[in-house]
């Protein structure tokens, strides 16, 4: 896992959980 996460990995992983919340 990279040292460095910016907030586009977060807005990334949101939008992931998000997909997946919906798809259940």
């Amino acid at each position: 896992m990279m040292t460095d996460h910016p907030p586009v990995i977060a807005l990334i992983v949101t939008y992931r959980r998000l997909q997946l919340a919906l798809e259940t």
